[in-house]
């Protein structure tokens, strides 16, 4: 009964993803669910992600995408189009760098020893291409341009939403909605 957030990886031609994330009470992020895209009109990757969350009796109270998908010049851009279908994107905080370090600190175990991120089994192409992102070579602090990024970026856009993961002893003094 935990209202939903989303990450939003935005690819037409090339793959993007859509990815459900719930925050839990230890502060926690469990990935709940995948819906990879391409060659998928904005609109109809709109009334996707509103029913499939409906379906499950859900609300979407935040997603972050990429911000590529904004700032055209002239015509209605991706955000503005997901928005008329009443999918409300946010623009992600885009620094490859933060984002990428912010992910790994995700990665690393809580205080108890348990994970900070956990994924549902049934996120394939998550648990797929993350361990197969490879280092830049001309930058060692991004990943290169050929690795399988689309769900790794879709989790950096969440994850860059969210405050650091706290130890489980101070993780419930700040309320799951409190992210900047």
């Amino acid at each position: 009964d935990v209202p939903r957030l989303g990450g939003l990886r935005w690819g037409f031609m090339q793959p993007g993803i859509f990815l459900w994330f719930v925050v839990l009470d230890d502060g926690r992020i469990y990935v709940e669910r995948e819906l990879p895209i391409e060659q998928t009109l904005a609109k109809d990757v709109a009334l996707t992600v509103r029913a499939m969350t409906a379906m499950k009796g859900h609300s979407l109270h935040a997603v972050y995408g990429n911000r590529d998908m904004g700032d055209v010049e002239g015509g209605e851009d991706i955000f503005e189009t997901l928005a008329r279908h009443e999918l409300f994107v946010q623009p992600s905080k885009h620094d490859p760098v933060i984002g990428w370090q912010r992910l790994r600190h995700w990665l690393h175990p809580m205080d108890d020893g348990r994970p900070a991120l956990i994924v549902n089994p049934s996120c394939e192409t998550l648990i797929r291409t993350l361990p197969q992102l490879i280092v830049s070579e001309t930058d060692p602090e991004d990943v290169h341009k050929d690795s399988p990024s689309t769900a790794a970026k879709a989790l950096r856009y969440f994850v860059m939403s969210r405050p650091f993961p706290l130890p489980m002893t101070q993780a419930k003094i700040y309320p799951k909605d409190s992210a900047g």
